[in-house]
C-alpha cells in the first residue's frame, strides 16, 4: 500500500506537471505573439497603454464608469493624433482614424465587416447570427444579399412610404391629442416600429395604442443587454448575471417566434399563390395585418422586404429569421433615435421648433420638390445627426496590409471610426457642442444628401462638410442600406407632428445620450402636448 501510495503521488506529480507545462508553452507562446504584433504596430502614434496586459482597456472602462461613455477620452485622443491613434484593448490592436481624409478613403473601399459576437450568438441564444446582412463578414455573399435587398430600399417607392408613413403618423396625433404628457421616446419608437412593420413585413402590431410585446423584446436586446459593462465577459460567464440572462433568453425567444410565425405565413400564401400573393401580413401573433399596397395582382409578386428575405434564403429558416430581426431592428431603433433627439433639441430650442411648425404646415407631400419647401427642417435633422449620430461608432477588419499616407497598418487590425467624435471635432466645427441650424442653411446652393452636402463655401471646389467630418450614414459600399427610407420618415413624421400639434418642455433637463449599440436618449423626453389651433 505504501509503494501504491508512493506511485500514485508521482503519477499525480507528473500529471501537475504536465499540465504546466503546456500552459507555460501556452502563456510563453502567446507571450512571443504578442511582441511580435507589438513590434508591428510600434510605428504608429497613439497614447501609452496602462497596462501591458489590458492596454488601453483599464482607462476607457474607468471613464465609461464616470461619465456613462468614452467620447470624452477618444475626443482627446482625436484632437492629440489629428490623423489616426493606435489603442490596445488587450492584445488586440484597434488603430482609429480620426483624419476626414483618411476615414472616406478607407471606409469607401469594400473592406470586410468586423464581427459583433454578442449580435450572433448571446449566452447560447441565437439573436441574429453570424450570416445575416449586418453581421456576414464576407464581401461576396454580403454583396450579393445587398444587391437583392436594395431594390425595396430605392426611392421609387418614395410615394408608397409617404402614404404609409402619413396614415401611421396620423393616427399617433389622434391618440396624442387625447394626452397631457408624454415620453416622446417612447411614442416615436411605438410609430417607427408600426411604420417599419408595414413596410417591410406588411404587419401591422398598432403598438401605438399598445405597446408590442415584440418591440419590447426588441428594445430588451439592446437596452437591457448591450448597455451592461463587460458584457463580453458576462456573455462568456452568464451566471456571473443570471437576470440579464433570463430577460435577454425571453426576449430573443419572443422576438424569434414573432419573426418565424410571419416567415411562415407568408410561405404558405406563397405557396398556395403559386409562388406569390397578396395576402394579410401577420400582427403580433401573425394575425391582423394589413393590406399591402405593394403588390403586383398580375403576377401574384409583392415587393416589400419580407419577400425578398425568402427569396435570398429559401432553404434556410434560421437565416431568415436573422434578417428579420436586423431589420427590425436596424430600421425602427435608429431613425426613432433620431426623432426623439431632434424633437428634444426642437424643445430645448423653441424659435427653431416655431420655424420649423411654418414649414410643416406649408409642405405639399404629392409635389416632387417638397423636400425643398422645409429646408429649415432639413437642417434641423442634419444638426441633430451630427450631434447625435444613430451610429456612434463604426467598424471594419482590415484584412490585408493597408497604406494611409506615410503609415503602414498591418492586416489584422480593428479600424475604428467614432462616428459621434468626428461630428463634434473642432478643426471641422464651429461651436461643435452647439445646436445650430443655421450652419447648414449657410451652405443651401448645392446641397445633395443629407450624408455628405456638397456645397461652394468660398469656391464651388469646395467640399462641406470635409470628407469624413459628417457621415450619419457611414460612407462606402457597407453604409446604411435604408438611408433613402429613413430620409423619408425622418421629415414626414416631423412634419406631420408638428403641423398638428404644439409642444412645450415638460422638466428642465438637459438632452443628453447614451451608448446603447445605437445611440439614444439617456433621460425621458418629456414634452406638454396640446391640439394646434390652425
Amino acid at each position: 500500500s505504501v509503494i501504491t501510495a508512493i506511485v500514485e503521488n508521482e503519477v499525480m506529480l507528473l500529471g501537475l506537471s504536465t499540465v504546466l507545462l503546456i500552459l507555460s508553452l501556452w502563456l510563453l507562446g502567446n507571450l512571443m505573439k504578442h511582441l511580435r504584433t507589438l513590434s508591428s504596430y510600434s510605428h504608429l502614434p497613439g497614447p501609452p497603454p496602462a497596462s501591458f496586459i489590458s492596454g488601453h482597456v483599464t482607462c476607457l472602462l474607468a471613464t465609461m464608469k464616470r461619465e456613462g461613455t468614452s467620447y470624452s477620452l477618444r475626443m482627446k485622443w482625436s484632437i492629440e493624433f489629428p490623423e489616426l491613434y493606435l489603442v490596445w484593448l488587450f492584445n488586440t490592436p484597434q488603430v482609429c482614424l480620426t483624419d476626414g481624409e483618411f476615414l472616406h478613403s478607407y471606409f469607401s473601399q469594400p473592406h470586410e465587416k468586423f464581427l459583433y459576437p454578442f449580435l450572433g450568438y448571446c449566452m447560447g441564444h441565437r439573436i441574429c447570427g453570424y450570416e445575416s446582412i449586418f453581421n456576414e463578414p464576407g464581401t461576396a455573399i454580403w454583396t450579393k444579399k445587398r444587391r437583392k435587398f436594395r431594390r425595396f430600399f430605392s426611392n421609387f417607392h418614395e410615394r408608397q412610404w409617404i402614404e404609409v408613413i402619413q396614415q401611421h403618423t396620423k393616427r399617433l396625433v389622434g391618440h396624442l391629442k387625447t394626452e397631457t404628457v408624454v415620453d416622446m421616446e417612447d411614442v416615436t419608437k411605438r410609430v417607427t416600429f408600426d411604420i417599419v412593420s408595414h413596410l417591410a413585413l406588411g404587419s401591422d402590431p398598432y403598438s401605438v395604442k399598445k405597446d408590442s410585446v415584440v418591440r419590447h423584446s426588441l428594445h430588451t436586446m439592446l437596452s437591457t443587454a448591450f448597455r451592461r459593462a463587460f458584457f463580453v465577459v458576462r456573455n462568456q460567464v452568464p451566471f456571473l448575471d443570471r437576470e440579464i440572462k433570463r430577460e435577454l433568453c425571453e426576449a430573443v425567444r419572443v422576438s424569434r417566434e414573432y419573426s418565424k410565425d410571419i416567415l411562415r405565413q407568408r410561405i404558405r400564401s406563397r405557396e398556395d399563390k403559386g409562388g406569390g400573393g397578396r395576402d394579410r401580413g401577420g400582427g403580433e401573433n401573425g394575425v391582423g395585418g394589413v393590406e399591402d399596397d405593394n403588390c403586383d395582382s398580375a403576377s401574384g409578386s409583392r415587393d416589400d422586404m419580407l419577400d425578398m428575405i425568402i427569396s435570398s434564403n429559401e432553404a434556410d429558416e434560421e437565416a431568415m429569421i436573422d434578417d428579420v430581426i436586423v431589420f427590425l431592428i436596424a430600421g425602427y431603433d435608429t431613425a426613432a433615435n433620431v426623432l426623439a433627439f431632434t424633437i428634444a433639441l426642437l424643445l430645448e430650442h423653441p424659435k427653431c421648433a416655431e420655424q420649423v411648425v411654418k414649414e410643416a404646415q406649408q409642405v405639399n407631400f404629392s409635389s416632387k420638390t417638397w423636400r425643398g419647401d422645409i429646408p429649415y427642417l432639413n437642417a434641423c435633422i442634419s444638426e441633430s445627426m451630427r450631434l447625435f449620430p444613430p451610429g456612434p461608432v463604426s467598424h471594419r477588419t482590415n484584412t490585408t496590409p493597408t497604406t494611409l499616407g506615410k503609415y503602414h497598418i498591418p492586416a489584422g487590425a480593428q479600424i475604428q471610426a467614432c462616428v459621434y467624435v468626428q461630428h463634434r471635432l473642432p478643426r471641422y466645427w464651429d461651436n461643435p457642442d452647439t445646436f445650430s441650424p443655421e450652419r447648414w442653411l449657410k451652405r443651401t446652393s448645392k446641397n445633395t444628401t443629407s450624408n455628405n452636402m456638397t456645397s461652394s463655401k468660398d469656391d464651388v471646389t469646395s467640399t462641406w462638410p470635409a470628407p469624413g467630418s459628417y457621415i450619419p450614414f457611414m460612407v462606402g459600399p457597407r453604409n446604411c442600406i435604408g438611408k433613402n427610407l429613413a430620409d423619408v420618415l425622418l421629415r414626414v413624421v416631423l412634419c406631420e407632428l408638428f403641423s398638428e400639434l404644439e409642444f412645450s418642455k415638460f422638466d428642465e433637463k438637459l438632452v443628453e445620450a447614451q451608448h446603447c449599440f445605437t445611440l439614444s436618449p439617456k433621460n425621458k423626453v418629456l414634452a406638454r402636448i396640446t391640439e394646434r389651433m390652425n
